[in-house]
């Protein structure tokens, strides 16, 4: 049987990737999946894995750093993350890179996002003894809830697609475009030197 803490965290760390007041982390997960179909499924595992990497090293070692200083920064620089690859889509020839540039970035900006989960998670656990365990299950939480927005953007993709409604440059400029637009206006609100 499942403990209840465990079932607990996993709700929490699934419920923070899905929540529409966290736009930020929803909003990454879409721009980089709306250049993908279904069929470009190896690809996808592949990106978002390494995100996945990224972001677990960066919240596990956010419980260990007592100065939390720079949240203000990692807050910006999330907006940012959505900005550069909007820019990334928007600028692209083709419609997928085929070079280890897109991996590389997405441990990179995975280490980003994790350092966000982390103070969330680090605020969570205030006063918790036993952090590294509660750790496994919001991890896990985030993974699943993250894995479900990718299929449901790769299927919104692929039947829009399908039926002819949108080509597939005209879907990766309209969500690129709401990516870019969005994060612009966050990165303006967030600017950590106007807190």
């Amino acid at each position: 049987m499942i403990p209840d803490w465990f079932t607990l965290y996993f709700r929490l760390g699934f419920e923070h990737i899905v929540d529409v007041n966290g736009i930020d982390h929803l909003l990454f997960l879409l721009v980089i999946t709306a250049t993908y179909t279904f069929k470009d499924w190896k690809r996808v595992i592949s990106i978002i894995s390494l995100f996945t990497l990224g972001h677990t090293l960066s919240t596990g070692i956010s419980l260990f750093i007592e100065n939390k200083d720079f949240i203000g920064w990692i807050e910006w620089l999330i907006p940012l993350t959505i900005f550069f690859a909007s820019l990334w889509n928007l600028r692209q020839n083709s419609l997928k890179n085929k070079g280890t540039l897109a991996l590389k970035v997405s441990v990179l900006f995975g280490l980003i996002h994790g350092l966000g989960f982390g103070s969330f998670l680090t605020m969570l656990l205030s006063g918790e003894a036993n952090q590294i365990e509660l750790f496994l299950p919001f991890t896990l939480g985030i993974e699943v809830g993250q894995l479900l927005i990718v299929f449901v953007v790769l299927l919104i993709t692929t039947l829009l697609l399908a039926s002819n409604v949108l080509k597939q440059r005209d879907w990766v400029v309209l969500i690129s475009g709401i990516g870019f637009g969005l994060s612009l206006q966050m990165l303006i609100e967030r600017w950590p030197l106007l807190a």
